[in-house]
């Protein structure tokens, strides 16, 4: 009766191990991104470029975007914190005032509920006349 009792615990225990595995693993956020850099070539000074990011949640929960970030005021996300579904692609827009001439690459960061993950989107380009 003892080892009866003994078994069924340890069976109880590895089978309560297995469920954590399984959830644990079915919770994990993951994403991916079409391009995570885009050069949009050669753009007239003063015109605004946009760059669009394409990201795919492809996970089995759902993506709660918390911040967007940007390494200067000149570039700006537009973003927002509704839900990306499990299997949608989300779009992301990002704006170049392009008041200065030369080569730029400016810098996005995405800050998403309940990962450390932070992705880095880059948009590139040269203003010119």
């Amino acid at each position: 009766m003892r080892n009866r009792l003994l078994i069924l615990i340890i069976a109880l225990g590895i089978f309560s191990l297995g469920l954590f595995i399984i959830l644990e693993n079915n919770s994990k956020i993951t994403f991916t991104v079409e391009k995570d850099m885009i050069n949009i070539g050669k753009v007239k000074k003063n015109d605004k470029s946009e760059a669009v990011f394409r990201i795919k949640n492809t996970g089995k929960k759902d993506i709660i975007i918390k911040n967007v970030l940007s390494d200067c005021h000149c570039t700006i996300p537009d973003w927002s914190s509704e839900p990306i579904l499990q299997g949608e692609t989300y779009v992301l827009n990002v704006t170049y005032d392009n008041h200065k001439l030369g080569f730029f690459e400016q810098t996005v960061s995405i800050y998403i509920k309940d990962t450390d993950i932070v992705p880095l989107l880059i948009m590139r380009g040269t203003v010119v006349e």
